[in-house]
């Protein structure tokens, strides 16, 4: 649990460092850049969180809402009319269900043994969760507001305000309709209402599964040997195989040299940002390439042996 809550600190780090608006300190608020990007300034962890979370549910609340079912293996069956959408719904469940047995159960067994130990732990998820939900009431009103991550049902207003002024009718209706069609729980479900173990759910899914797959991993090194083998070294370049590790990222990383959000906007800082990903791409490619015996790929079982 202590990587998690690293992990998820970690997250909330990267909110607060791709933004570059100036702000006025308050007890919590949300500020975004000319490209929407949030930055969160809080006085109080809780605080964090639940601004963490109602940014996140903002920019991609049926992506979430969708992750947790998923992570659960209980993604609803959709209009058998949607023949190929429903298989592959059912294929989804399927695989969850077998590789994740009993997640929500095992992840609630979990919180309950976190102890006075855990306690940021757990208020982070709680709030992370609360600031999810808190959009989500904003799509589908009615719930009674309360105090909750010591901020005030007033507070909360005012922070909710300050993400929805430019959400009109048009992309709520926008959100049920998606809603609707993908048959997802809408707030007015209370069992269905977002809590710590649905934050926690969301982590195991992308972070401690998805994202740390072997095969995804094993995938990219087959990636970069195809890009090597058709883009041999050349004599001109710096590196050798440096087209083809510039390529690799062009498609694995975000470093394309005119990203609005993860390049700065002045020429020479871009500039700047683009020089040290080519250095980034040099490193890399020095790394992966592939031990040659014999004028071809040395392999082991099969398997493609790389030097370190």
């Amino acid at each position: 649990m202590r990587h998690l809550k690293y992990g998820l600190m970690a997250c909330a780090a990267f909110i607060g460092l791709t933004s570059f608006s100036p702000h006025t300190f308050a007890d919590v608020r949300i500020d975004r850049d000319e490209y929407g990007v949030p930055k969160i300034t809080a006085d109080r962890d809780d605080k964090m969180w639940f601004a963490f979370g109602l940014a996140q549910s903002r920019d991609r609340l049926i992506q979430l809402e969708t992750m947790r079912q998923e992570a659960y293996g209980i993604l609803p069956a959709v209009d058998s009319a949607e023949g190929e959408q429903a298989a592959k719904r059912n294929t989804r469940n399927w695989r969850r269900l077998h590789l994740f047995k009993g997640l929500k159960v095992k992840l609630g067994a979990e919180l309950a043994g976190l102890g006075d130990d855990g306690a940021s732990t757990r208020t982070a998820l709680d709030c992370f969760a609360a600031g999810i939900q808190a959009f989500k009431d904003v799509i589908y009103p009615g719930y009674v507001l309360t105090e909750v991550c010591n901020l005030s049902p007033d507070e909360i207003k005012s922070l909710v305000a300050s993400q929805t002024r430019d959400l009109g009718e048009r992309e709520k209706s926008f959100i049920r309709d998606i809603f609707r069609k993908q048959k997802l729980p809408t707030a007015s479900e209370d069992a269905h209402r977002w809590k710590a173990v649905d934050s926690l759910a969301l982590f195991h899914l992308r972070v401690m599964h998805e994202f740390s797959l072997r095969n995804t991993e094993m995938k990219n090194l087959k990636l970069l040997n195809d890009l090597y083998l058709v883009h041999p070294p050349q004599a001109a370049d710096a590196f050798p195989g440096t087209r083809a590790g510039k390529m690799f990222n062009s498609l694995k990383w975000s470093l394309h040299r005119n990203a609005k959000t993860t390049i700065p906007v002045a020429d020479g800082q871009r500039d700047a940002a683009h020089e040290k990903a080519l250095e980034y791409h040099a490193r890399l490619i020095q790394r992966i390439i592939p031990a040659i015996v014999d004028g071809a790929p040395l392999e082991l079982n099969g398997c493609k042996i790389y030097n370190p």
